[in-house]
């Protein structure tokens, strides 16, 4: 677990982040490791941007902001692939924190986090018909979506106003 917290200048936490690393052991190959370490790093400086908008002090009775990304559970692992999924909870004042869920798999061959389409038969117009026609929405686009997989089926994350619902479409590779 990684945890750093940003000190405003009289001494006060105005901003801080935790992340929970989840690395492979030995059994796995080395690039897996390699390509969750980037996907950290490149969080953990998505976090440090964030920090620098609470430089200033905060108005008095106003909660330190935050945000954790927390390793929830695999998904798919196999010789070919494995996909995870981690919780991304973000604080910035107000009545509740925003959660929003995000899947990553990882090519076990080449540790290149792999885009959701290898895995669709479908083109990507018939692919966002069949996501429109589940959701009832006049367009998709992929490159919004992040996905994971199981062994029989891509599972894109939805995300609506009132809840977030994992939508599934056929595997084919």
């Amino acid at each position: 677990t990684v945890h750093e917290e940003f000190k405003a200048e009289d001494g006060s936490d105005t901003y801080y982040y935790d992340m929970e690393c989840f690395y492979f052991d030995d059994s796995y190959p080395a690039v897996l490791n390699e390509t969750l370490q980037a996907y950290y790093d490149s969080v953990e400086e998505g976090y440090k941007q964030d920090a620098q908008v609470y430089t200033d002090p905060f108005e008095e009775n106003v909660n330190t902001p935050y945000d954790s990304l927390i390793f929830q559970y695999f998904t798919y692992v196999g010789e070919d692939y494995v996909s995870l999924v981690y919780n991304d909870v973000c604080y910035m004042g107000g009545a509740h924190p925003y959660s929003a869920w995000d899947g990553i798999t990882i090519d076990c061959s080449t540790g290149e986090m792999v885009d959701v389409r290898q895995f669709l038969d479908d083109s990507d117009e018939e692919t966002g018909a069949q996501l429109q026609a589940i959701l009832g929405m006049d367009d998709v686009s992929l490159e919004e979506w992040d996905y994971y997989l199981s062994d029989t089926s891509v599972v894109f994350f939805y995300y609506d106003p009132r809840f977030w619902e994992p939508v599934a479409v056929r595997r084919m590779r």
